[in-house]
């Protein structure tokens, strides 16, 4: 039978892996990720209407993040082709239809398309906190990026804002594209953010490893004895 001394030793071993494995899992584990998304259409005021460009605006960001940990939060427009569009009609839920005014002497004017985004939420740490423009082009890929982080847990929402400004013949317009809730939980471990969570499992782990080599010497030692054991039975 083990003595007192060994047993509490044991247990103590068993209690610091726990431990370890508690706070190193949950300080490394990867926060999934859930997406929403509508479809877009710029349209002219011209009958019949042209399409200047299709899109699909999809907004990404984590289910949750642990305090400390900063989260990405994406805002894509992503170009439907012609054949996998929404089908065409007088009026669908994500049209935007372009002031006379904003297209140019003629038709054939094409107004250069800027997309603005901005990311509000409220009591959170928003990087670049300041609106981001980028040139819009009909066909083309478009990203925004934004790094969040929160001082304090608890449940955060805010808006995602994308507008449309364009520039024709010196005239410039600006329209609002598109608004998407965005909504933030974020999470400790008995309060604890997930900084120190890691050193606390660096700590176990240390602690662990302090306690468990008896025991390793042990077990090496078996099976030295068990692999000679079993060559003299060969021989």
């Amino acid at each position: 039978m083990l003595s007192a001394k060994r047993r509490i030793r044991f247990l103590l071993f068993f209690l610091t892996l726990g431990l370890t494995l508690l706070f190193g899992g949950w300080g490394s584990a990867g926060a999934p990720r859930r997406s929403q998304e509508h479809a877009l259409r710029l349209l002219t005021t011209e009958t019949p209407q042209v399409v200047l460009g299709r899109w699909r605006v999809q907004l990404e960001t984590p289910q949750y993040l642990r305090l400390g940990d900063a989260g990405l939060v994406r805002l894509s427009l992503l170009p439907l082709e012609e054949s996998s569009s929404t089908p065409e009609g007088p009026s669908l839920p994500g049209d935007v239809v372009l002031p006379a005014d904003a297209l140019g002497a003629t038709t054939a004017t094409r107004p250069t398309m800027i997309a603005e985004a901005r990311l509000d939420l409220a009591g959170m740490e928003v990087r670049p906190d300041q609106e981001i423009s980028e040139p819009l082009f009909p066909g083309q890929p478009l990203t925004f990026f934004w790094s969040v982080r929160a001082v304090q847990a608890g449940e955060y929402q805010g808006v995602a804002w994308l507008h449309l400004r364009l520039l024709t013949d010196g005239e410039e317009t600006r329209l609002p594209l598109s608004a998407q809730e965005v909504r933030l939980q974020v999470r400790t471990l008995w309060g604890l953010s997930v900084s120190t969570a890691r050193w606390l499992s660096l700590l176990w782990g240390t602690l662990t490893f302090v306690l468990g080599f008896p025991y390793l010497k042990e077990v090496a030692l078996w099976l030295q004895q068990k692999v000679q054991h079993q060559g003299g039975k060969g021989g």
